[in-house]
């Protein structure tokens, strides 16, 4: 059995831009945050943030550009990637998360709420 997904709940670090490929492709890349926070045996708060790519294509890709804002919620729901590419004659490697599905959840603090609807799901 082969298994490739992925979930993660963060907030996004910047407002996504859309983007087309040669084809007509509709797509937007953009990062998630995950901050991650404890308490250790003996009192100590310790705190972590992890920092994700993710891709989503067509229809999806739009509908996110449109309503998403810098420092909402999302949710993401995808798989994981290798992309290779050369850049200057240097290789370059990242992994990022294919998006299938999302679900968008509270806006940053200070924004004013549009009209549309903060749970979009896909």
């Amino acid at each position: 059995m082969n298994i490739n997904k992925v979930f993660i709940a963060g907030r996004l670090t910047a407002k996504p831009e859309i983007r087309a490929t040669p084809g007509g492709q509709s797509v937007t890349a953009f990062s998630v945050v995950v901050n991650r926070s404890w308490t250790t045996k003996d009192g100590k708060k310790g705190e972590d943030a992890q920092f994700f790519n993710v891709v989503f294509w067509g229809k999806q890709a739009e509908v996110i550009v449109q309503y998403a804002e810098k420092g909402q919620v999302i949710a993401v729901d995808g798989r994981l990637q290798n992309r290779e590419w050369e850049k200057n004659g240097e290789k370059r490697r990242t992994t990022e998360i294919v998006g299938e599905r999302f679900q968008f959840g509270a806006k940053a603090k200070g924004e004013k709420k549009e009209e549309s609807p903060e749970d979009i799901q896909f």
